[in-house]
């Protein structure tokens, strides 16, 4: 440090004690603060002669003052913030801007204790720079160095203003900054700083006042107070601090001779009066005329575009201009219908921003692809939208998942929204090509038009595969054993990545969710949760079949009741592999001690409720004999019952036994006590011969020989087989199918059974207990009634 800058930091010390004194003895805020910040000025203009003499020839660069140093609101501890504004960058001029940094640090850092940052500044950096950034240079003041520097880049920046970008994001900070101090000014322990009526409420309508071509507004008195409490409280504090508790309030009382109470009443007036002025101030934003931006003004509380602007500027400026609270116009002017990766903004700006922006007409010019389904309907009868209202509603319902919601720590997940919101816009688009399906004609027009905007590859390709594979989801959930470890590793086949299994999930909740009223069932959410739980964890972990069976059959054993221990683990050896990792541990332990009992020819039956799914487990165990999975769902058909999911295992060794599940609803709540006893009872009866389970379907005017129609049957070649069917819409279905395949000499692995677009579906595995290859084509035929 030489002699020169070590003069001027003792005076500088000198001053700031004596400024320290001074405010113990006599308060104040606005003119306090402006000495300290002169006094920080005098340092800058002497380290910047320093730095001339020992750099000659320095090109010319502005030293400016930002932040609560630039407005001149310094506090005894606040931060002096400060930006090096070049005419341009040099390797000269670097050296010159290192050195006095580092003496600056020795300077204010060392010597004075205060904090220092500093930014350097061209030009060319200002189409990035972030709110905060241009909000500070909106309070820069020139301290030191040529000023021209600082007065050109000034010039640039509102050559140039983002002023709807930057509006929105100003009123977003204070929504963040209430949420995170207080919304309201009348509390107890105030942020004096970034709470409402606190001194951020000022500068926001300052920088919005400025923003949209008003001059600075004058700070009222009720702000130099709130100001001077601030300086009084870091005083007391020893520090920068600007929340003002209990105890710092009662400190502050005392310096000022007050009681700490009336004190209080005083900050919460003062602040009300900011907070009431800052509410006022932005009426201005729907009441004044101003440029938003390229192409666009605010006149009388409504956005108007120029002819001939572009479409995806023009809707990413009306986005903007929603959200400030300004009227969309009725009617555009002739654009262009050029739009480019900008244009992803506005679509990403939420449903309510996407539903002004479509009345406007814009998607017409810039998303034709979107506009053109507006009046499209669709041709399923479970659909309750057009396919753009369907879209819209998607959207919403993505932004409804909030905190406690089944979905959110899936949405938590989700680091980056945009390829999931794109893939909702585009998700159903393909509805609109008849030849092919929409998944893939979605995915086709989705590639186009991104294409067309000129995205990132990374971006589209996301979006396409999710357009895809939209419905992959749900049809895997409706129509498979997602308990089946080989089900889930088939569906993570080809899922890119985690961030793509996340939103892949979040679509599929959506696009179900606003289908309309009804259609998403607590049924359908928990099984795609546990597909989501069962494909993240797998791809994490990559495990196999044969481990998680041996790691589920050692959890079993580990949590077992001792006593229990040799007859369960015998119970395991006997039972299926897909047993074993499709059964809750607690239930394969009740199980197993049902299990011991069937050996005298007893049929024996349990009754769980899942009243959070709307439904009732049944367990029937009994000896195993052909024909017994016909016999057991002509029983449920004959009550009318809803079956969701079946699963049925038999165990090897002689006698082999059956351990067969069922989830079952009775218009879609769990089976009632009366209905238990009377389905118990025709269980039994019907299983153990008494009485033909044809003769009580007639009985219940029931006709057991009738055929099962189809819309779809497709045999896919697996072990087990899978017969995935669409059918006409009615009970039933589950019985007719398995009396077929039974019929066959073949039994049922487990099946899923659900409903969807008025018709139903399911998914049976199938395979041949003898060991032997299903014959698909003999299956076929007997689904078609002989025809092969």
């Amino acid at each position: 440090m030489s002699d020169r800058i070590a003069t001027a930091v003792s005076e500088a010390q000198r001053e700031r004690a004596l400024l320290m004194e001074s405010l113990a003895s006599d308060p104040r805020g606005d003119e306090w603060c402006r000495r300290l910040s002169s006094v920080y000025d005098n340092l800058w203009r002497e380290i910047w002669l320093e730095a001339r003499n020992r750099y000659v020839g320095i090109p010319d660069c502005s030293i400016v003052a930002t932040g609560s140093y630039g407005r001149q609101e310094s506090a005894p501890h606040s931060d002096v913030d400060i930006a090096f504004v070049p005419v341009e960058a040099g390797s000269e001029l670097e050296s010159a801007i290192r050195w006095m940094f580092l003496t600056a640090h020795e300077v204010f850092g060392k010597s004075l204790n205060v904090r220092l940052s500093y930014v350097y500044r061209l030009a060319s950096d200002l189409p990035g720079l972030d709110s905060v950034s241009l909000s500070n240079l909106l309070d820069g003041r020139h301290v030191a160095g040529p000023s021209g520097p600082f007065q050109s880049l000034a010039g640039a920046m509102w050559a140039a203003f983002p002023t709807s970008d930057f509006l929105n994001a100003k009123l977003e900070e204070r929504r963040q900054e209430y949420h995170k101090t207080h919304g309201t000014p009348l509390v107890t322990q105030p942020h004096l700083k970034l709470g409402a009526g606190g001194l951020r409420d000022f500068h926001s309508s300052n920088w919005i006042g400025l923003a949209i071509g008003e001059r600075p507004a004058s700070a009222p008195p009720e702000f130099d107070f709130i100001l001077k409490i601030r300086n009084l409280l870091h005083l007391a504090a020893g520090k920068q601090l600007d929340e003002l508790n209990y105890a710092r309030r009662e400190e502050v009382a005392r310096i000022l001779g007050l009681d700490s109470f009336e004190l209080g009443s005083q900050i919460a007036s003062a602040m009300a009066r900011i907070h009431h002025q800052n509410r006022l101030s932005q009426k201005r934003l729907t009441e004044n005329r101003y440029r938003l931006g390229p192409f666009a003004h605010a006149v009388r509380g409504e956005a108007r575009l120029e002819p001939g602007s572009p479409a995806g500027m023009a809707a990413v400026v009306l986005a903007d201009a929603t959200r400030i609270g300004l009227e969309l116009p009725t009617s555009l002017p002739p654009l262009k219908p050029d739009a480019g990766p900008e244009f992803v903004t506005a679509l990403t700006s939420g449903a309510k921003t996407i539903r002004a922006l479509g009345a406007t007409g814009i998607f017409r010019v810039a998303f034709p692809e979107l506009s053109a389904c507006e009046f499209l309907m669709p041709r399923d009868a479970s659909h309750q939208y057009s396919v753009y209202e369907h879209t819209l509603k998607a959207l919403e319902q993505f932004e409804s998942i909030a905190p406690g919601s089944a979905m959110w720590e899936v949405k938590q997940q989700l680091t980056d929204p945009a390829a999931l919101i794109l893939a909702l816009l585009f998700h159903d688009l393909g509805k609109a090509v008849l030849e092919t399906s929409h998944s893939e004609s979605g995915a086709r027009i989705a590639l186009e038009t991104m294409q067309r905007w000129e995205l990132d590859e990374a971006l589209i390709q996301t979006v396409v595969w999710l357009v895809r594979e939209h419905l992959t989801m749900s049809q895997t959930i409706r129509t498979r054993d997602i308990d089946l470890p080989e089900t889930v590793m088939e569906f993570i086949d080809g899922i890119p990545d985690q961030e793509a299994l996340c939103a892949l999930t979040l679509l599929t909740y959506c696009d179900v969710q606003s289908v309309g009223p009804d259609i998403w069932t607590p049924v359908q959410e928990t099984y795609l949760l546990t597909l989501f739980e069962r494909a993240q964890h797998l791809m994490q972990n990559q495990d196999f079949p044969d481990v998680l069976e041996s790691d589920a059959a050692r959890r079993v054993l580990r949590n077992a009741p001792n006593s229990e221990m040799g007859d369960l683990a015998a119970f395991l050896d006997a039972m299926p592999a897909h047993y074993l990792l499709s059964t809750p541990g607690e239930s394969i332990v009740q199980h197993s001690r049902l299990f011991s009992e069937i050996a005298e020819g007893e049929v024996l039956l349990d009754f769980q409720d899942h009243r959070d799914l709307g439904l009732t487990e049944v367990t029937v165990a009994m000896r195993d004999r052909p024909g017994i999975l016909p016999e057991i769902l002509g029983v449920f058909y004959s009550h009318n019952l809803s079956i969701q999911n079946l699963r049925c295992s038999t165990s090897t060794g002689e006698p082999a036994g059956i351990i067969d599940t069922f989830l079952l609803s009775k218009a879609g709540r769990p089976v009632d006590q009366r209905q238990r006893r009377s389905i118990s009872q025709d269980l039994r009866s019907v299983l153990l011969g008494e009485f033909a389970v044809d003769d009580l379907l007639r009985q219940r005017s029931k006709d057991p020989s009738r055929q099962q129609q189809f819309f779809t049957l497709e045999i896919l070649e697996r072990d087990p087989v899978i017969l995935e069917i669409r059918a006409p819409k009615g009970r039933g279905l589950a019985f007719r199918l398995s009396r077929v395949i039974s019929q066959q000499g073949l039994s049922i692995l487990s099946a899923r059974l659900g409903q969807w677009a008025g018709s139903a579906s399911a998914g049976f595995y199938v395979y041949d207990p003898s060991g032997r290859p299903v014959d698909t084509r003999a299956l076929r035929s007997a689904f078609s009634g002989g025809e092969p």
